[in-house]
């Protein structure tokens, strides 16, 4: 069942799928999806159908997660070092809740969470395996796992192009606050059965020389740093986001000032 889930595909192969023929072709389906349903979403300008899309996701994720994890117990193989919903992209099945039900503040902090430090964490996933174990840039395992977190690059996209959300720098603090709370679990089990999550204790996995170094030291100084870590990806993201916001409105201003110019010459023309 672990392997079902982790690391094996739906034939019994092991990862990664890369080289596949039908996972390359799920890709191709799966961006056109995306594609066309941001396309859909955005045209429409009905946040009712928005909020439908996001929660269906979410429902979706959180199913595979819930049958993943009943499929583990019962199999015998649960660990509580490596399958618990613990990982830093797990915590958006905990932020969005929050980010489709709340309102105000409460419901940016969690949308910040979701399009900065949990777009990370889905990218986490394609990329240090590839690197670390096939020398790829980016590295597919598992049905359960690769549609998950392609799922986690799908919800901000939704959220950022239809409005959903809009960076605000004022909740740069806040955010990361709530990013904090979430991780008290992880440092919980991390302090009492001496696990990894959230890179927050040793930094397992990462592909950096000089974590090992620090974790010699000290595991504390390296939980402190890793939040360090998270902020600074947390500020990085919000900057792309903001500054993508800023071009797009920019390309559209000009695209509306090029169409009333040329609206401005017919009419003169005709006159």
């Amino acid at each position: 069942m672990k392997e079902f889930f982790e690391s094996n595909d739906w034939f019994g192969r092991t990862g990664p799928f890369n080289d596949f023929l039908e996972y390359k072709i799920f890709y191709i389906i799966f961006a056109i999806s995306v594609v066309l349903t941001i396309f859909f979403l955005v045209k429409k300008k009905n946040p009712k159908l928005t909020k439908i899309a996001l929660t269906t996701i979410w429902v979706i994720n959180l199913v595979f997660d819930m049958f993943k994890l009943y499929g583990l117990s019962v199999d015998g193989h649960f660990d509580v070092g490596g399958d618990m919903l613990l990982y830093t992209c797990s915590l958006f099945l905990y932020a969005m809740p929050f980010a489709l039900w709340s309102k105000g503040k409460l419901k940016d902090l969690a949308c910040t969470f979701i399009c900065t430090i949990g777009v990370f964490g889905a990218i986490m996933n394609f990329a240090f395996p590839g690197v670390i174990d096939t020398n790829s840039l980016f590295s597919f395992w598992g049905i359960h796992t690769t549609v998950y977190h392609l799922n986690l690059l799908f919800v901000p996209a939704i959220m950022i192009a239809t409005g959903y959300f809009k960076v605000n720098w004022k909740n740069f603090g806040w955010a990361f606050l709530f990013f904090f709370v979430m991780t008290v679990p992880a440092l919980f089990f991390n302090f009492m059965a001496d696990t990894d999550w959230m890179y927050l204790k040793y930094g397992y996995g990462l592909p950096f020389p000089f974590v090992s170094s620090i974790t010699q030291i000290s595991t504390t100084l390296w939980t402190l740093i890793a939040y360090v870590g998270y902020a600074l990806i947390q500020a990085i993201m919000m900057g792309l986001i903001f500054g993508g916001e800023k071009l797009a409105q920019l390309i559209k201003t000009k695209i509306e000032s090029k169409k009333a110019a040329q609206t401005s010459v017919s009419e003169t023309e005709k006159a």
